[in-house]
């Protein structure tokens, strides 16, 4: 016998995949939106040291959005990316008789649909990793507009 969605049980999920799509995402925790039955997951973003233990290193590249670059890369210097405390990652919460989640504008946009014009985070598996889970409770997510991830309705399988 499979056991019944619960808003309780989606929270766990959600934040088991955003462990589970994001190393960096730490320290996750649920508010209440809007409405009654409307959330928020926010989590802290804490990324890693990124030191140069060698020598110094002259870094040319280019990027189709900034142009090129160069920069020189000193001995035990870190170029670690800024920690982001509280950061609003993604939303669910149950509406209109159904399940939802929704990663318009938060934070882990990236990890569902092409939000920059440079590719989905880890080639969109978050979506894969997500239906697979909520098939335990016989539910899958299907976009309710256009892209994947802006609001996203469950249905049953």
């Amino acid at each position: 016998m499979r056991k019944n969605m619960t808003l309780k049980r989606l929270e766990k999920t959600l934040i088991n995949l955003i462990k589970e799509i994001n190393p960096e995402a730490k320290n996750a925790r649920v508010i209440k939106s809007s409405g009654r039955d409307y959330f928020t997951i926010l989590v802290d973003l804490k990324y890693p040291d990124l030191i140069n233990n060698g020598p110094d290193q002259l870094i040319k590249g280019d990027c189709p959005m900034e142009g090129s670059y160069e920069f020189t890369w000193k001995a035990g210097e870190n170029l670690k990316t800024q920690d982001e405390l509280g950061v609003q990652y993604l939303s669910f919460g149950f509406e209109d008789g159904r399940f939802f989640y929704s990663v318009d504008g938060l934070g882990a946009k990236d990890y569902f649909y092409d939000s920059t014009g440079y590719g989905i985070i880890k080639d969109g598996e978050a979506v894969t990793i997500l239906n697979k889970k909520m098939a335990e409770y016989n539910l899958y997510f299907e976009p309710n507009y256009s892209s994947t991830g802006v609001h996203d309705v469950a249905y049953s399988l």
